[in-house]
């Protein structure tokens, strides 16, 4: 959990009439409450082991905010998340992305993901994985320049994203290199009438290539 704002809050001493926002050297504070849960299961086999991850998050502004700040929205996709699909690309909801602009930056309130990933031995310093990866962000309120981004108990699950792909690691005892092809499986929107990846061309013609360091988790 963290927040921000309530002691500068707690201290203003506003002039009479003076509306929010409030600033303190000219400068907007932002008030939130954010909240995050990430739990995860390991199980060891032999030469073998299987991974689960559910991770969870929401932040809320309120008072001197109406918006979370940049750097601590959430964001869906790369390397550390759904890796079929690119960094910071998904959502909120069932936006469709615009594929006529270079920059790719959809963030938002809310974050639901769930991760599986088959670990297996290969040689002493080359390990393989088999991984799925679902979920999405969320605005929590209504924004008319992204129609569909707001979450609803109702449709949120339409709006989950899937990918599965395979991936190796070099394990050098001081760092471990990861590299990973995901390949897109569902869409949070419909493509030619479905949110299914049906088309074998879109399958691999899609996919992504992500290079790290160490486990996704």
């Amino acid at each position: 959990m963290s927040t921000a704002g309530n002691l500068l809050d707690l201290l203003q001493t506003p002039s009479p009439g003076e509306e929010r926002p409030y600033k303190v050297i000219e400068s907007i504070y932002s008030q939130f409450l954010k909240l995050t849960t990430d739990i995860r299961y390991y199980r060891n086999l032999r030469n073998k082991s299987l991974v689960f991850r559910f991770y969870t998050g929401i932040g809320m502004p309120y008072l001197n905010s109406v918006v979370m700040p940049y750097v601590e929205q959430f964001y869906s996709g790369g390397s550390n998340s759904i890796r079929a699909f690119v960094a910071r690309s998904l959502g909120p909801g069932g936006l469709v992305p615009d594929n006529t602009s270079e920059i790719i930056e959809q963030t938002g309130d809310l974050k639901i993901e769930a991760n599986f990933e088959y670990r297996f031995r290969l040689s002493k310093i080359v390990n393989g994985a088999l991984f799925l990866d679902a979920g999405n962000i969320w605005l929590l309120n209504p924004d008319e320049t992204r129609p569909g981004a707001e979450f609803h108990f109702n449709t949120f699950a339409d709006q989950l994203a899937v990918g599965s792909g395979i991936g190796l690691r070099f394990d050098f005892s001081f760092f471990i290199l990861r590299t990973d092809l995901g390949f897109p499986v569902r869409t949070p929107y419909p493509v030619d009438g479905s949110n299914w990846v049906r088309k074998t061309g879109n399958f691999f013609n899609d996919s992504v290539f992500s290079m790290a360091i160490g486990y996704p988790f």
